[in-house]
């Protein structure tokens, strides 16, 4: 069975995320039929890049028109994505991929599980579990490498988003790919965050970048707990400016009764 895509982005206004428009190209049974971007010179480029024939400006009109069983929401501005992702769910696609963070508050991540509920449309996160290098490390950790899993020990790129912006943005990554590692869910989680020397406040709160919401904070620390007894770690925090970024440390540490796993920023 080949299976129909459309292609949601805007240019200027959050792109197409991490190349989330060209994420079929290597498998055959996926052709992307349409593209939806408001600027006309990027919805052309996309155009060429994927191959599709139909364009629109308008995402809406290509839902209405398009007859597709997956689409892709691409922007990583995440003031989009709600409307984005309710009107696919609406339209009767089959799935949506959508680009990280979901969604900027719980009340629209609960309006977009509903609205996917409703149309029983399967809607996945553009996360790292379908990377090669993480699927590998999780055969080695299942098939006892590094002994029974303890702890899982992540961190953020602790450049200038350091603290609730890196949980907001990169955090994500890490928590599924913590869950993934874990093979269980969260069963209790606790944090701190501060600014500086001292405890956040709300008067430090902020509007985030790319519409991922109010935040607070340039230093995080948070602990997991998971119900297979598993525990884990995030950290984020301001990078020595004489140091310069260094992205490679952003990723996390598998720890066994055997020995340790680490992926650090993995392609």
């Amino acid at each position: 069975m080949t299976y129909k895509a459309a292609i949601i982005g805007h240019t200027g206004n959050g792109n197409y995320g991490h190349g989330l428009d060209v994420v079929y190209r290597d498998i055959s049974n996926v052709d992307v039929v349409a593209i939806a971007d408001a600027d006309e010179e990027g919805l052309g480029d996309a155009g060429t890049r994927t191959g599709a024939s139909n364009l629109y400006t308008d995402y809406r009109e290509m839902l209405e028109k398009e007859s597709v069983d997956l689409v892709n929401v691409c922007p990583r501005v995440v003031t989009h994505h709600a409307r984005m992702v309710i009107a696919a769910a609406e339209a009767g696609v089959r799935g949506i991929f959508c680009e990280k963070p979901l969604a900027a508050t719980l009340a629209e991540a609960d309006a977009m599980l509903e609205a996917c509920e409703t149309h029983n449309v399967k809607v996945a996160v553009a996360h790292r579990r379908a990377n090669p290098y993480e699927q590998y490390g999780k055969r080695l950790v299942e098939a006892g490498e590094i002994g029974d899993l303890q702890v899982l020990k992540a961190r953020g790129k602790w450049d200038r988003r350091s603290g609730a912006e890196d949980l907001a943005v990169l955090g994500p990554h890490m928590m599924d790919s913590m869950r993934y590692f874990a093979g269980a869910e969260v069963s209790w989680a606790q944090s701190h965050v501060s600014q500086g020397d001292r405890d956040v406040t709300l008067d430090d709160a902020y509007d985030g970048a790319e519409g991922i919401g109010s935040i607070a904070g340039d230093r995080l620390a948070a602990y997991y707990v998971f119900t297979n007894g598993v525990t884990a770690h995030f950290e984020s925090r301001p990078a020595d400016p004489e140091a310069g970024v260094n992205s490679r440390s952003f990723g996390f540490e598998a720890h066994g009764t055997k020995g340790i796993l680490s992926l650090r920023n993995s392609p």
